[in-house]
């Protein structure tokens, strides 16, 4: 499996709604998912703060190339690049 398409698959996994962007509520879904720690407030706060951060045409969610963009940078700040 390429990149390319573990991120479409990732996308489609978190796009619950199948309307091709991902709001905070579904951001939120996957960041409790991926950290068992965090509580439905606290994601949701980390989920709106990264919407914010990397929605680059102001609809409040996160299309395909944004996600993108939300998910290399993540991975550099881990160093996994």
């Amino acid at each position: 499996m390429s990149d390319d398409e573990k991120m479409d698959t990732l996308f489609e996994l978190l796009d619950k709604n199948g309307d091709g962007k991902i709001n905070a509520v579904e951001l939120a879904d996957g960041l409790r998912k991926i950290r068992g720690d965090v509580d439905f407030e606290e994601s949701l706060v980390l989920a709106i703060d990264r919407v914010a951060t990397f929605d680059k045409d102001g609809d409040a969610k996160l299309d395909r190339k944004e996600f993108e963009t939300f998910v290399k940078t993540l991975l550099d700040a881990m160093g996994c690049s």
